[in-house]
């Protein structure tokens, strides 16, 4: 009788020791299902560093030094320079 209890409650030990899945055994499984749903955020927001934007603040970033540096007049964005070779009347 006692061996029998013994098999009894030694058999899902046994079982668990010898679950493997995808070539991974229980703990890995366990420790990977414990992250996903408890410790992990729930809702993972898509974020992309977008290279054109870092392209466009680099360029803004250089006109500002330039203005820094050279002391060049800021023109708005909405407006154009005045082309240089344009006549200018008294």
């Amino acid at each position: 009788m006692a061996s029998i209890c013994m098999i009894i409650i030694m058999l899902p030990f046994f079982f668990l020791g010898m679950y493997e899945r995808d070539g991974q055994p229980l703990e890995k499984i366990a420790k990977q299902f414990i992250q996903a749903k408890f410790v992990r955020p729930k809702v993972r927001p898509y974020q992309t560093n977008n290279y054109y934007a870092v392209l466009i603040r680099q360029a803004q970033a250089e006109m500002e030094v330039n203005h820094i540096v050279y002391g060049e007049k800021s023109v708005p964005k909405n407006r154009k320079k005045k082309p240089e070779h344009a006549e200018e009347s008294d």
